[in-house]
């Protein structure tokens, strides 16, 4: 997928993935950051594979918090300096 068609999609799509992901995660941080991570797993997949990016994107946030909750869950706070 080309920069300019990336761009396309992003422009599309984060506003309706950052709206998604932040009613999941109620955290603006964490919503920022599985909407960027969608957009990077779009960016490495060939556009053929996907049908439509929309859901893929929705799809990949909703993912992205569960493995938040999971790793909330467990106690990690990330590491401290």
């Amino acid at each position: 997928m080309d920069l300019r068609e990336l761009e396309s999609l992003y422009d599309a799509f984060a506003p309706a993935g950052y709206a998604f992901a932040l009613q999941l995660t109620q955290d603006s941080d964490a919503a920022q950051d599985l909407v960027q991570s969608a957009f990077l797993r779009l960016a490495r997949r060939p556009r053929f594979t996907i049908l439509n990016p929309r859901s893929f994107v929705l799809r990949l946030a909703r993912a992205g918090s569960s493995d938040l909750g999971r790793v909330a869950s467990r106690g990690f706070r990330g590491a401290e300096i």
